[in-house]
């Protein structure tokens, strides 16, 4: 047996590339319709959990997929802002906790977002350090992105800009780490939450700067109009003054909003009821609201993975040619070297080895190519099943 293990090495090494061709479409034969089902399974798991949790979700516009991604896993999506109004209609109607999210900022390229204490409590979302928000200008930051950005309790994270050329937008605000979440193994591990007044002070609709008086008398070249007289009239300030990019004790008095505040924006409001009923009756109102629609995010989600195992089972029917092609190769490869070796298995016959002999030496090189593609499809679904969260992450 051991002269059988140092010819077949010898075979397989000599012939290198035509072995390791072999091995190599064994291998994803084996490997894509297992890493698929894999893939899949912990797709739709995810996906489902995070919706179960979340029971209502209500937003403008008609596009339920990217209402729901958004509101619970903060994809980017082109969607009608909500107003504040919107939301104080929904808390009113008294069916249930009504929790605003403001999605459409970012911080180093990750999701920034504005809303309220209730979301951390119906999330499970606890502080492993810090706080969470206590004021404007301070943002709590998820388990993996404070890991990923190395940021801790303490340090600065500025905002993206809104239009990086546009000068009528807001700039980068500098926010103060208040706190870093708990890991849970969710979305919220990879985003940032401020508060909502953060969160509109980001767009631009709070902001803050001297008394219009001080700016008078300090750069009265920014003063670009003027009613009444300086003690009960009003001034109108350039668009050229440099707005306060930070929220601190010395300019936290100096933010103030200008407008009607049911107007804020806002990307959704999340809903939980307070029973079958509630929920029944809710989504039927606001759905009847012009403008607004309430969705069920499993609903949802039930829809999207419907078409991705359609897909799927696509994907398993190549496997399948894949698989029959794979075979038929491998099979004319060997008939191929069979007839190229048929003057080396001659010369084993008349040294002295046996028939049986000459056909375990063929049969111990065909165990050993399949075993090295199980091997090596073993360890890639392996590494799949371990890297699985991570390009989940990617799909929505």
């Amino acid at each position: 047996m051991k002269g059988l293990w140092l010819l077949t090495r010898r075979n397989l090494t000599y012939h290198s590339g035509r072995t390791l061709i072999l091995v190599a479409c064994l291998a994803l034969s084996v490997f894509v319709p297992v890493a698929t089902q894999v893939l899949v399974r912990h797709f739709d798991h995810q996906l489902r959990a995070r919706a179960v949790a979340t029971p209502l979700v209500a937003g403008a516009g008609a596009q339920k997929l990217d209402l729901t991604l958004e509101a619970l896993y903060f994809r980017e999506a082109d969607l009608d802002p909500l107003r504040w109004k919107d939301f104080e209609r929904i808390r009113s109607q008294g069916m249930g906790l009504a929790v605003p999210l403001h999605a459409t900022h970012h911080a180093r390229g990750r999701s920034l977002l504005g809303t309220t204490p209730e979301y951390f409590e119906q999330r499970g979302l606890v502080p492993a350090t810090g706080t969470l928000p206590l004021m404007v200008g301070d943002v709590v930051l998820g388990a993996r992105m404070a890991r990923d950005l190395e940021l801790s309790v303490g340090d600065e994270l500025f905002s993206d800009p809104v239009a990086l050329y546009d000068i009528s937008k807001p700039a980068s605000f500098r926010l103060l780490v208040c706190g870093i979440l708990a890991e849970r193994g969710e979305r919220d591990d990879l985003a940032a939450f401020v508060d909502i007044k953060t969160a509109w002070v980001l767009d631009g609709l709070y902001h803050g700067h001297k008394a219009a008086a001080d700016i008078a008398t300090e750069d009265p070249d920014l003063i670009i109009g003027r009613e009444g007289d300086d003690r009960t009239g009003s001034m109108a300030i350039s668009g050229a003054l440099i707005e306060e990019n930070v929220m601190d004790t010395a300019t936290v008095d100096s933010f103030h909003f200008h407008g009607n505040q049911d107007e804020l924006p806002l990307s959704s409001v999340l809903v939980w009821p307070g029973s079958h009923k509630d929920r029944t009756l809710l989504k039927a109102r606001v759905n009847d609201w012009p403008g607004l629609q309430m969705v069920t995010p499993i609903d949802v989600i039930d829809e999207l993975m419907a078409k991705v195992v359609r897909v799927k089972g696509v994907l398993d029917r190549l496997a399948v040619l894949l698989a029959g092609s794979t075979g038929m190769l491998i099979a004319l490869v060997l008939a191929l070297s069979l007839r190229l070796r048929r003057g080396e298995l001659m010369t084993l016959n008349r040294i002295g080895c046996a028939r049986g002999t000459v056909v375990q030496l063929v049969l111990l090189e065909i165990l050993v190519v399949v075993g090295a593609s199980l091997l090596i499809a073993t360890l890639a679904t392996i590494a799949t099943v371990t890297w699985t969260p991570h390009l989940v992450e990617m799909l929505p």
